[in-house]
């Protein structure tokens, strides 16, 4: 398994036109509270623009494997029968001259053999903070001891280790720390005032208990007070940029439910990023109704594609027992209902994986005759 998934991350250094070094022994960056672990595995520094690479290699703790499974099938479209072969993630940094920033060259996660399970899309132009108590800083301070020592470091010696993920705070100045997760919008709008980055790249987490690293509009997008759709009304004013965060406007679907603000919705529905994550949102109960899933669908929301051909969005939505009125509504705009795909049943630990036509799957999820007639095409 090593050995390919070693060549995999050579030939992605080699395609950038760097030479990766691939340490003997990783070092460990980071212990997040959930207990998963964050290895530095290679790292290159390129003399011709004084720039540090990293690939840093995620090992998941039993619990927070479960979650990062359920978080690839539900948020990220990648069939249960690949996703439940998890073993680790594999991401890439690209640092700037003076290790202030960093952007993201990858995001991979493979199986015990070395298969590549996922390749979540990354921005690769984008340029986000360092943080040294998270995994970013870290592994920069690690691969630059190492490029300047030029001996790698004993990976038995203790790394300094800050709790990761035990904070929502961004920084509305270098003495005001601000909770995106909790501040009123009256407090928000007085950080922001005075400087609070509304792109911040934090530690968070979400509304079902997983330990994340994301924006600002992430953390707020999964609160459930009122407060919530102003206070990303206000970040969208200030800047926010939604194309990091393409499942923001899902997940405010998932917090709000009915009670969400269509304002709101209107202008995140402008990223075309948003746009299919939130319409399988509208598989929540109790369902949002039928004019946000018809605003999604007009503003470009595809009722078939999910970006997996193991799945669609209709097969998704039954799968969820969804609201009978957004079934009536994915095939009246016209979902496929002879398309196969497979489904997950049972819970995380144990289950099987099931193949059928949304006619199939609509039987095994107790479906009213109406909508088993108009999936039968009568």
């Amino acid at each position: 398994m090593k050995k390919l998934l070693f060549a995999f991350l050579f030939c992605a250094f080699c395609a950038s036109g760097v030479s990766a070094k691939v340490l003997d022994e990783p070092v460990l960056l980071v212990t997040a509270k959930s207990g998963t672990e964050f290895f530095l595995d290679e790292y290159d520094y390129n003399e011709s623009n004084s720039r540090m690479t990293v690939v840093i290699n995620g090992h998941y703790s039993d619990a927070e494997k479960l979650k990062t499974i359920e978080w690839l099938t539900k948020k990220k479209g990648v069939p249960f029968v690949k996703a439940r072969k998890l073993s680790n993630n594999v991401f890439c940094f690209r640092f700037d001259e003076n290790g202030d920033k960093f952007q993201r060259v990858y995001d991979r996660y493979f199986d015990e053999d070395g298969e590549l399970v996922a390749d979540v899309p990354v921005n690769k132009k984008k340029w986000e903070p360092v943080k040294p108590q998270l995994t970013s800083g870290k592994a920069y301070s690690v691969a630059l001891e190492f490029l300047e020592a030029g001996t790698e470091p004993d990976p038995d010696a203790p790394p300094e280790n800050p709790a990761v993920g035990d904070s929502n705070k961004g920084t509305a100045g270098d003495d005001q720390p601000l909770d995106w997760a909790k501040s009123s919008y009256v407090a928000v709008a007085a950080a922001i005032k005075k400087g609070a980055d509304v792109n911040a790249f934090i530690p968070y987490t979400d509304s079902e208990g997983n330990e994340l690293e994301g924006y600002a509009v992430a953390v707020v997008a999964n609160r459930t007070d009122k407060d919530a759709g102003r206070i990303l009304g206000l970040m969208l004013d200030s800047g926010a940029d939604l194309e990091n965060e393409p499942q923001a406007l899902a997940n405010y679907i998932r917090a709000q439910g009915s009670k969400l603000d269509m304002a709101v919705v209107n202008r995140m529905a402008r990223s075309k990023a948003q746009l299919n994550p939130a319409l399988l949102a509208c598989s929540v109960k109790p369902y949002p109704g039928d004019a946000l899933a018809r605003k999604l669908i007009e503003a470009g929301a595809s009722v078939n594609d999910i970006a997996d051909q193991n799945s669609s969005m209709l097969l998704e939505a039954l799968n969820a027992k969804a609201d009978p009125r957004l079934i009536k509504l994915l095939v009246a705009n016209g979902a496929d209902i002879e398309l196969e795909g497979e489904i997950w049943e049972g819970d995380m630990e144990n289950g099987e994986t099931v193949r059928g036509t949304p006619l199939d799957i609509a039987k095994r999820r107790g479906y009213g005759q109406d909508i088993l007639d108009l999936l039968a095409g009568r």
